[in-house]
Protein backbone atom coordinates (compact mmCIF):
# COMPACT_ATOMS: atom_id res chain seq x y z
CA UNK A 1 0.00 0.00 0.00
CA UNK A 2 1.64 3.57 -0.57
CA UNK A 3 3.15 5.21 2.17
CA UNK A 4 4.03 8.79 2.76
CA UNK A 5 1.72 9.93 0.21
CA UNK A 6 -0.29 13.05 1.43
CA UNK A 7 -2.28 14.40 -1.48
CA UNK A 8 -3.88 17.23 0.64
CA UNK A 9 -1.06 20.23 -0.87
CA UNK A 10 -2.26 19.33 -4.15
CA UNK A 11 -5.74 19.93 -3.77
CA UNK A 12 -5.68 22.71 -0.80
CA UNK A 13 -6.34 25.09 -3.53
CA UNK A 14 -9.26 23.96 -5.14
CA UNK A 15 -10.39 22.00 -2.37
CA UNK A 16 -9.88 24.19 1.44
CA UNK A 17 -12.00 21.49 3.03
CA UNK A 18 -9.59 18.57 2.49
CA UNK A 19 -7.53 19.20 6.00
CA UNK A 20 -11.09 19.04 7.56
CA UNK A 21 -11.53 15.48 7.13
CA UNK A 22 -8.28 14.88 9.76
CA UNK A 23 -9.88 15.13 12.97
CA UNK A 24 -12.49 12.40 11.84
CA UNK A 25 -11.64 8.94 12.52
CA UNK A 26 -12.21 5.87 15.18
CA UNK A 27 -12.65 7.06 18.73
CA UNK A 28 -11.04 3.52 19.94
CA UNK A 29 -7.69 5.36 18.69
CA UNK A 30 -7.56 8.58 20.12
CA UNK A 31 -4.71 8.12 21.94
CA UNK A 32 -2.61 8.28 18.60
CA UNK A 33 -1.96 11.13 16.88
CA UNK A 34 -4.77 12.18 14.14
CA UNK A 35 -2.71 13.61 11.74
CA UNK A 36 -0.20 10.37 11.91
CA UNK A 37 -1.17 9.39 8.66
CA UNK A 38 1.09 7.40 6.49
CA UNK A 39 -0.42 8.40 4.01
CA UNK A 40 -3.93 10.49 2.42
CA UNK A 41 -5.24 9.63 -1.19
CA UNK A 42 -7.18 12.18 -2.87
CA UNK A 43 -9.55 11.67 -5.87
CA UNK A 44 -12.12 14.01 -7.58
CA UNK A 45 -14.33 12.21 -9.40
CA UNK A 46 -18.02 12.87 -10.90
CA UNK A 47 -20.91 11.82 -9.30
CA UNK A 48 -22.59 8.85 -10.87
CA UNK A 49 -25.68 6.53 -10.44
CA UNK A 50 -23.60 4.13 -8.23
CA UNK A 51 -22.85 7.09 -5.81
CA UNK A 52 -26.98 7.53 -5.36
CA UNK A 53 -27.09 3.69 -3.71
CA UNK A 54 -24.27 4.02 -2.32
CA UNK A 55 -23.74 2.18 1.52
CA UNK A 56 -20.60 1.74 3.98
CA UNK A 57 -19.15 -1.48 3.84
CA UNK A 58 -18.25 -1.24 7.43
CA UNK A 59 -20.93 -2.51 10.00
CA UNK A 60 -20.83 0.55 12.11
CA UNK A 61 -19.07 2.84 13.89
CA UNK A 62 -15.69 2.28 16.60
CA UNK A 63 -17.32 4.56 18.92
CA UNK A 64 -20.14 1.86 19.76
CA UNK A 65 -17.88 -1.06 19.16
CA UNK A 66 -19.91 -2.44 16.55
CA UNK A 67 -17.38 -4.44 13.95
CA UNK A 68 -15.70 -2.49 11.25
CA UNK A 69 -15.44 -3.96 7.87
CA UNK A 70 -11.81 -5.96 8.33
CA UNK A 71 -9.57 -5.31 5.12
CA UNK A 72 -6.38 -7.64 4.31
CA UNK A 73 -3.50 -7.25 2.27
CA UNK A 74 -0.45 -9.41 0.65
CA UNK A 75 1.33 -9.14 3.62
CA UNK A 76 1.47 -11.72 6.43
CA UNK A 77 -0.52 -10.72 9.16
CA UNK A 78 -1.01 -7.32 7.81
CA UNK A 79 -5.00 -6.44 8.52
CA UNK A 80 -6.74 -3.62 8.84
CA UNK A 81 -10.04 -2.17 10.53
CA UNK A 82 -11.81 -0.10 7.95
CA UNK A 83 -14.68 2.30 8.95
CA UNK A 84 -16.38 4.79 5.85
CA UNK A 85 -18.28 8.53 6.31
CA UNK A 86 -19.87 10.61 3.89
CA UNK A 87 -19.47 14.16 3.99
CA UNK A 88 -21.51 16.88 2.56
CA UNK A 89 -19.89 20.33 1.74
CA UNK A 90 -22.50 23.04 1.04
CA UNK A 91 -22.26 25.68 -1.27
CA UNK A 92 -21.10 28.04 1.52
CA UNK A 93 -18.28 26.26 2.55
CA UNK A 94 -19.87 24.53 5.77
CA UNK A 95 -19.34 20.78 5.68
CA UNK A 96 -21.97 18.62 7.30
CA UNK A 97 -21.51 16.32 10.32
CA UNK A 98 -20.11 12.94 9.43
CA UNK A 99 -22.63 10.57 8.15
CA UNK A 100 -23.16 6.89 7.87
CA UNK A 101 -24.48 5.33 5.02
CA UNK A 102 -26.16 1.71 5.27
CA UNK A 103 -26.01 1.88 9.11
CA UNK A 104 -29.34 1.43 10.75
CA UNK A 105 -28.05 1.07 14.94
CA UNK A 106 -25.59 2.98 16.99
CA UNK A 107 -25.70 6.16 15.51
CA UNK A 108 -27.25 8.92 15.82
CA UNK A 109 -30.84 8.95 13.57
CA UNK A 110 -29.85 12.35 11.60
CA UNK A 111 -26.39 11.10 10.79
CA UNK A 112 -27.89 7.80 9.46
CA UNK A 113 -29.34 6.97 6.03
CA UNK A 114 -29.82 3.96 4.07
CA UNK A 115 -28.60 5.30 0.68
CA UNK A 116 -26.50 8.46 -0.32
CA UNK A 117 -29.05 9.49 -2.48
CA UNK A 118 -31.61 10.14 0.90
CA UNK A 119 -28.77 12.89 1.96
CA UNK A 120 -31.31 15.27 -0.30
CA UNK A 121 -33.94 14.61 1.98
CA UNK A 122 -32.27 16.89 4.16
CA UNK A 123 -30.23 18.95 2.23
CA UNK A 124 -31.90 20.60 -0.80
CA UNK A 125 -29.99 19.54 -4.25
CA UNK A 126 -29.22 23.29 -4.90
CA UNK A 127 -27.51 24.00 -1.51
CA UNK A 128 -24.70 20.45 -2.12
CA UNK A 129 -21.27 21.50 -3.70
CA UNK A 130 -20.03 18.25 -3.04
CA UNK A 131 -20.63 14.88 -1.96
CA UNK A 132 -17.02 13.14 -0.25
CA UNK A 133 -16.19 9.66 0.70
CA UNK A 134 -13.84 8.89 3.05
CA UNK A 135 -12.28 5.58 4.28
CA UNK A 136 -9.95 5.14 7.15
CA UNK A 137 -8.00 2.12 7.42
CA UNK A 138 -6.09 1.24 11.37
CA UNK A 139 -3.67 -1.44 10.16
CA UNK A 140 -2.32 -3.71 12.37
CA UNK A 141 0.49 -6.23 12.84
CA UNK A 142 -1.58 -9.43 14.30
CA UNK A 143 -0.28 -12.47 15.21
CA UNK A 144 -1.12 -15.77 13.39
CA UNK A 145 -5.02 -16.84 14.00
CA UNK A 146 -5.46 -13.16 15.37
CA UNK A 147 -9.58 -12.94 16.05
CA UNK A 148 -10.76 -9.60 16.29
CA UNK A 149 -12.30 -8.25 19.17
CA UNK A 150 -15.46 -6.40 19.60
CA UNK A 151 -14.22 -4.93 22.43
CA UNK A 152 -12.91 -1.32 22.33
CA UNK A 153 -9.44 -0.94 22.60
CA UNK A 154 -8.31 -4.87 23.07
CA UNK A 155 -6.78 -4.85 19.68
CA UNK A 156 -4.97 -1.31 20.41
CA UNK A 157 -1.97 -3.36 20.76
CA UNK A 158 -0.91 -4.34 17.60
CA UNK A 159 -1.40 -1.19 15.72
CA UNK A 160 0.79 -0.26 13.03
CA UNK A 161 -0.52 3.15 11.22
CA UNK A 162 -3.44 4.72 9.81
CA UNK A 163 -4.14 5.45 6.29
CA UNK A 164 -7.35 7.35 4.24
CA UNK A 165 -8.49 7.49 1.04
CA UNK A 166 -10.67 11.02 0.15
CA UNK A 167 -12.80 10.90 -2.79
CA UNK A 168 -14.68 14.26 -3.59
CA UNK A 169 -17.88 13.76 -5.83
CA UNK A 170 -18.44 17.15 -8.18
CA UNK A 171 -22.04 17.49 -9.36
CA UNK A 172 -22.29 16.06 -13.49
CA UNK A 173 -23.58 18.43 -15.93
CA UNK A 174 -27.35 18.23 -14.96
CA UNK A 175 -26.50 18.66 -11.03
CA UNK A 176 -27.47 16.45 -8.66
CA UNK A 177 -31.17 16.61 -8.78
CA UNK A 178 -30.62 15.12 -12.18
CA UNK A 179 -28.46 12.23 -11.27
CA UNK A 180 -30.72 11.43 -8.54
CA UNK A 181 -33.64 11.42 -11.08
CA UNK A 182 -32.13 8.99 -13.55
CA UNK A 183 -30.31 6.86 -11.21
CA UNK A 184 -31.39 3.57 -10.87
CA UNK A 185 -30.46 0.80 -8.24
CA UNK A 186 -30.52 -2.06 -10.93
CA UNK A 187 -27.86 0.28 -13.37
CA UNK A 188 -25.68 0.48 -10.58
CA UNK A 189 -22.40 -1.85 -9.77
CA UNK A 190 -23.94 -4.90 -7.73
CA UNK A 191 -22.01 -6.89 -5.05
CA UNK A 192 -23.50 -9.21 -2.71
CA UNK A 193 -22.93 -7.81 1.21
CA UNK A 194 -25.12 -5.07 -0.40
CA UNK A 195 -27.96 -7.41 -1.64
CA UNK A 196 -27.77 -9.62 1.34
CA UNK A 197 -28.19 -6.62 3.42
CA UNK A 198 -30.74 -4.96 1.29
CA UNK A 199 -32.99 -8.51 1.69
CA UNK A 200 -32.72 -8.71 5.01
CA UNK A 201 -34.06 -5.63 5.72
CA UNK A 202 -36.68 -6.08 3.54
CA UNK A 203 -35.65 -3.01 1.27
CA UNK A 204 -38.32 -3.11 -1.66
CA UNK A 205 -35.39 -1.76 -4.51
CA UNK A 206 -33.13 -5.02 -3.27
CA UNK A 207 -36.16 -7.32 -3.49
CA UNK A 208 -37.21 -6.12 -6.58
CA UNK A 209 -33.39 -6.61 -8.18
CA UNK A 210 -33.24 -10.20 -6.03
CA UNK A 211 -36.55 -11.41 -8.15
CA UNK A 212 -34.68 -10.79 -11.16
CA UNK A 213 -31.57 -12.35 -10.20
CA UNK A 214 -34.09 -15.51 -8.82
CA UNK A 215 -35.38 -15.72 -12.26
CA UNK A 216 -32.08 -15.51 -14.03
CA UNK A 217 -31.14 -19.01 -11.63
CA UNK A 218 -34.46 -20.32 -12.80
CA UNK A 219 -33.83 -20.06 -16.41
CA UNK A 220 -29.70 -21.19 -15.86
CA UNK A 221 -31.45 -23.82 -14.00
CA UNK A 222 -33.87 -25.06 -16.66
CA UNK A 223 -32.37 -24.32 -19.88
CA UNK A 224 -28.09 -25.86 -18.54
CA UNK A 225 -28.10 -27.26 -15.60
CA UNK A 226 -31.26 -29.61 -16.15
CA UNK A 227 -30.30 -30.01 -20.13
CA UNK A 228 -26.97 -31.77 -19.29
CA UNK A 229 -24.52 -29.71 -17.05
CA UNK A 230 -25.99 -31.59 -14.20
CA UNK A 231 -25.34 -35.06 -15.43
CA UNK A 232 -22.06 -33.90 -16.85
CA UNK A 233 -20.79 -32.65 -13.16
CA UNK A 234 -22.07 -35.86 -11.69
CA UNK A 235 -20.57 -38.44 -13.67
CA UNK A 236 -16.88 -36.66 -13.32
CA UNK A 237 -14.50 -37.45 -10.72
CA UNK A 238 -13.01 -34.05 -10.78
CA UNK A 239 -14.47 -31.61 -8.36
CA UNK A 240 -13.72 -28.40 -10.24
CA UNK A 241 -14.72 -27.81 -14.56
CA UNK A 242 -14.37 -25.11 -16.75
CA UNK A 243 -16.06 -24.36 -20.29
CA UNK A 244 -15.88 -21.02 -22.82
CA UNK A 245 -18.95 -19.64 -23.86
CA UNK A 246 -18.62 -17.08 -26.05
CA UNK A 247 -16.50 -14.25 -23.95
CA UNK A 248 -17.92 -15.99 -20.54
CA UNK A 249 -15.90 -18.37 -19.02
CA UNK A 250 -18.53 -20.84 -16.97
CA UNK A 251 -16.21 -22.66 -13.51
CA UNK A 252 -18.15 -25.65 -11.84
CA UNK A 253 -17.00 -26.50 -8.47
CA UNK A 254 -18.89 -29.01 -6.28
CA UNK A 255 -18.09 -29.92 -2.61
CA UNK A 256 -19.94 -30.75 0.49
CA UNK A 257 -23.05 -31.40 -1.06
CA UNK A 258 -23.02 -28.50 -3.13
CA UNK A 259 -22.55 -27.08 -6.49
CA UNK A 260 -21.14 -23.52 -7.48
CA UNK A 261 -21.44 -22.77 -10.58
CA UNK A 262 -19.56 -19.47 -11.73
CA UNK A 263 -20.43 -17.31 -14.93
CA UNK A 264 -17.11 -14.94 -15.71
CA UNK A 265 -16.66 -12.20 -17.57
CA UNK A 266 -13.49 -9.76 -17.53
CA UNK A 267 -15.20 -7.87 -15.62
CA UNK A 268 -18.93 -8.56 -13.91
CA UNK A 269 -19.40 -11.93 -12.62
CA UNK A 270 -22.20 -13.92 -11.29
CA UNK A 271 -22.14 -17.38 -9.25
CA UNK A 272 -25.25 -19.69 -8.75
CA UNK A 273 -25.09 -22.58 -6.39
CA UNK A 274 -27.59 -25.97 -6.05
CA UNK A 275 -27.86 -29.42 -3.90
CA UNK A 276 -25.91 -31.93 -5.97
CA UNK A 277 -28.80 -34.52 -4.80
CA UNK A 278 -32.25 -34.43 -5.25
CA UNK A 279 -33.68 -31.31 -6.08
CA UNK A 280 -31.42 -28.25 -7.35
CA UNK A 281 -32.90 -25.15 -5.99
CA UNK A 282 -30.49 -23.65 -7.34
CA UNK A 283 -30.22 -20.06 -6.24
CA UNK A 284 -27.52 -16.90 -6.16
CA UNK A 285 -24.27 -17.28 -4.05
CA UNK A 286 -23.01 -14.08 -5.47
CA UNK A 287 -22.98 -11.32 -7.64
CA UNK A 288 -20.73 -8.45 -9.11
CA UNK A 289 -21.76 -6.43 -11.57
CA UNK A 290 -24.31 -3.99 -13.02
CA UNK A 291 -27.79 -6.01 -13.67
CA UNK A 292 -27.84 -5.39 -17.21
CA UNK A 293 -24.77 -7.30 -17.31
CA UNK A 294 -25.67 -10.39 -15.17
CA UNK A 295 -28.28 -10.58 -17.32
CA UNK A 296 -26.35 -10.70 -20.40
CA UNK A 297 -23.35 -13.18 -19.13
CA UNK A 298 -26.52 -15.41 -18.51
CA UNK A 299 -27.91 -15.45 -21.97
CA UNK A 300 -24.44 -15.54 -23.52
CA UNK A 301 -24.09 -18.95 -21.97
CA UNK A 302 -27.62 -19.97 -22.26
CA UNK A 303 -27.50 -19.35 -25.64
CA UNK A 304 -24.34 -21.01 -26.35
CA UNK A 305 -25.20 -24.36 -24.68
CA UNK A 306 -28.82 -24.82 -26.37
CA UNK A 307 -27.10 -24.09 -29.59
CA UNK A 308 -24.79 -26.62 -28.90
CA UNK A 309 -25.38 -30.16 -30.76
CA UNK A 310 -24.49 -32.27 -27.90
CA UNK A 311 -23.66 -29.83 -24.79
CA UNK A 312 -22.21 -32.98 -23.00
CA UNK A 313 -19.64 -34.05 -25.16
CA UNK A 314 -16.60 -33.49 -23.70
CA UNK A 315 -12.57 -34.02 -23.86
CA UNK A 316 -10.33 -34.10 -20.74
CA UNK A 317 -7.47 -31.70 -20.97
CA UNK A 318 -3.99 -31.69 -19.37
CA UNK A 319 -5.38 -30.05 -15.98
CA UNK A 320 -7.86 -32.65 -14.99
CA UNK A 321 -10.73 -30.53 -15.80
CA UNK A 322 -13.52 -31.50 -18.36
CA UNK A 323 -14.18 -28.36 -21.07
CA UNK A 324 -17.30 -28.20 -22.87
CA UNK A 325 -17.75 -27.77 -26.53
CA UNK A 326 -16.72 -23.65 -26.99
CA UNK A 327 -19.68 -22.26 -29.32
CA UNK A 328 -18.69 -18.47 -30.47
CA UNK A 329 -21.45 -16.01 -29.65
CA UNK A 330 -23.30 -15.35 -32.73
CA UNK A 331 -25.45 -12.06 -33.55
Amino acid sequence: MPRNRDDRIKYRKDFPFVDWFYTVGPGTLKTHDPDNFASVEIKVKQGTPDLMYRQSQDAGPWEVAISPAIVRTAEPHYEGQQCEYLFVVLTDGVVSTEMRIGVKEGYPESCRYNYVREVFTKYPFARVEYLVWVSIQNWYDTPEDHVWSLAPGVDDQYFVERTMKVTIYKPPRDGWSGLYRRARLGDTYLTTRPLLRGIVSNDPDWLAISDRLDQLAEAFESRVYLKGMRDKIDSSEMKGMASQWGNVKVMTYAALGRVMITLDEPRYQITFMAAEDGEPRMGINAVDGPLPQLERIVKTVIKGWEASEDPASSHNDERGFSPWPFIPETT
